[in-house]
Formats: C-alpha cells, sequence, structure tokens
C-alpha cells in the first residue's frame, strides 16, 4: 500500500474527526439545561448539518478522491476477478470460492488484505483445500 495515499486518507479522516469535535464542544457549550427549546433546536441543527456536510465533503469525496488502495496491487498471487458467471461456474463444478469484497477506501479492509489473507497460512490453506480466490471490484 502506498504510504502517501494512506497518509492523504488519515489526514481526511483527521479532519472529518476535527469537525465531530467542534460539533461536541458547540453542543456542550451551547446547550445548557437553562437553555430556550429555540436555542437549544438551533444548535442542534446546525451540529447535525456540520457533522453530515463535513462527512460528506471529507469523507465522501476527499477520502475517495485519495484512492487509499493501488489498483495495480489489487489481483495479487492466485486471486482471480470476481463476476458472477465465474462464481456461478466454478460453483457448478463442485469448488468452494472465497470472495473478498472490500472497498478501495476502507483502511480495515486494506490491511486485513496484506496480514491476513495474503499470509502464507492462509494461502496455503486456500490451496490445500482447492478453494478459488476471488476479489471484488
Amino acid at each position: 500500500m502506498c504510504p502517501v495515499r494512506v497518509l492523504e486518507g488519515a489526514i481526511w479522516v483527521s479532519c472529518f474527526l476535527l469537525v465531530i469535535g467542534v460539533a461536541c464542544w458547540m453542543k456542550g457549550a451551547f446547550i445548557a439545561p437553562s437553555a430556550t427549546g429555540r436555542k437549544k433546536g438551533v444548535v442542534l441543527v446546525l451540529t447535525f448539518v456540520l457533522v453530515i456536510g463535513s462527512g460528506i465533503y471529507f469523507i465522501g469525496e476527499k477520502f475517495r478522491a485519495a484512492n487509499v488502495a493501488p489498483t495495480d496491487l489489487r489481483l495479487r498471487g492466485d486471486w482471480q476477478a470476481f463476476t458472477p458467471e465465474r462464481l456461478q461456474t466454478e460453483l457448478e463444478q463442485g469448488r468452494a470460492v472465497f470472495v473478498d469484497f472490500t472497498a478501495a477506501w476502507c483502511l480495515t479492509c486494506k490491511y486485513n488484505e496484506a496480514n491476513v489473507l495474503e499470509s502464507n497460512a492462509v494461502r496455503e490453506a486456500f490451496q490445500r483445500h482447492g478453494i478459488i480466490t476471488a476479489l471484488s471490484n
């Protein structure tokens, strides 16, 4: 995994978390037990808009644009591209199929791919049991 892309994705997630912190501060600072219903409502609406808007901007646009997973590393080893037709063919022939459905922006997924699914023990188990491995797009 490219360290620059991971860093870029981490920066956008950190920006989103900063906005969450500001939203929590707003709620704590402006919604007191003595506050009027109108004041509470305005602050809650502003907080909601801030969190949803920043989530769409930072996580939806910026993080996705960082393209955390390099596309040239997606099909390693015995992994084949997933297609429904290929899956059906393998299942009809009585073969077991392991399909890895992940998202390009998911850091946990990428970590698991690199450290679990690509480990020697898992590769050997797939080969020993004749399991076909497929990777979704």
